[in-house]
């Protein structure tokens, strides 16, 4: 995945950035119970790494999209922390983490946590940028694989690191950027 960042103004990125880094940890730690640590840095692209993404569009105030991108492994843990079942070995009240590429989770159950996260990481991202008395409007989401993405248009993307596996959060559109309802000072 490649994202290009255009943004005219830095305190707009700036707000941006600390808005998804705040919605992204608090979604994933109170829903999957593991840590999420932001990256500063940003890995590169590893072609072997077999990534899923699961997307939203933002359809008001403005136009937008969504996109959550992780490893199958992780996407699998996150499941697995969210749905337990009786039936895989725990240790410490966790499912073993290198032990997730020999469960095999149908997916269905996949799409439908992942597509759970995207849209509850897109309405507190939108209800921690725009005014609380304005509406949004979100799309369904959409869960596939993760195909390399060259995009020239406004865009963010954010890397986290979850059990030790990079995941990234991706704003896509101008309305991120050029929206009067998105206030920096706010």
């Amino acid at each position: 995945m490649m994202v290009k960042l255009k943004f005219p103004d830095y305190k707009i990125e700036h707000h941006l950035r600390e808005k998804t880094i705040n919605a992204v940890t608090d979604t994933l730690e109170k829903i999957a119970f593991i840590e999420i640590i932001p990256s500063k840095l940003m890995s590169p692209y590893d072609e072997s790494l077999e990534r899923l993404k699961a997307e939203i569009l933002i359809n008001a105030p403005f136009s937008g999209k969504l996109r959550l991108v992780l490893s199958r492994t992780l996407a699998k843990q996150l499941v697995l922390n969210t749905y337990p079942t009786e039936k895989i070995e725990l240790r410490e009240g966790r499912f073993i983490f290198e032990d997730t590429n020999q469960i095999n989770i149908p997916d269905d159950i996949l799409d439908d946590v992942l597509g759970e996260i995207v849209n509850i990481v897109a309405g507190k991202l939108m209800r921690g940028l725009i005014p609380e008395d304005q509406s949004y409007e979100i799309g369904l989401p959409e869960i596939g694989a993760d195909t390399y993405l060259k995009y020239t248009g406004a865009s963010l993307c954010i890397e986290f690191f979850a059990e030790g596996h990079p995941f990234w959060l991706v704003l896509f559109g101008d309305g991120f950027i050029n929206s009067p309802l998105i206030n920096p000072n706010q």
